[in-house]
């Protein structure tokens, strides 16, 4: 996981602790990295292969938080590139309307 990902979590855990809601949110995130540690494969939806990078691109959608991420076809590595809450997350960005 980059360091831009790393931050953009903890900015994410840093409001959810101002709504309340920071535990929830902590274990929620727990849950769903330890997912990806112990299967990713079976953790989210495979969406495309990337043949090029030798990798699957998979889609993990739980607990209100949706995870967009990489495995390597061959070797247990995993790159994790979107972590963000779903459109009914109190901590989803408000919807758009048409401007």
């Amino acid at each position: 996981m980059s360091d831009d990902l790393r931050e953009h979590i903890r900015r994410l855990s840093e409001r959810a602790a101002a709504m309340g809601i920071g535990t929830a949110f902590r274990d929620a995130v727990r849950r769903v990295l330890e997912a990806l540690r112990q299967d990713p494969r079976r953790a989210g939806d495979p969406l495309r292969n990337l043949r090029g990078l030798k990798m699957t691109e998979y889609r993990l959608l739980r607990e209100q938080l949706v995870v967009n991420y990489s495995v390597h076809d061959r070797i247990p590595m995993v790159t994790v590139w979107r972590f963000q809450p779903t459109s009914g997350h109190p901590l989803a960005p408000p919807p758009h309307n048409g401007d």
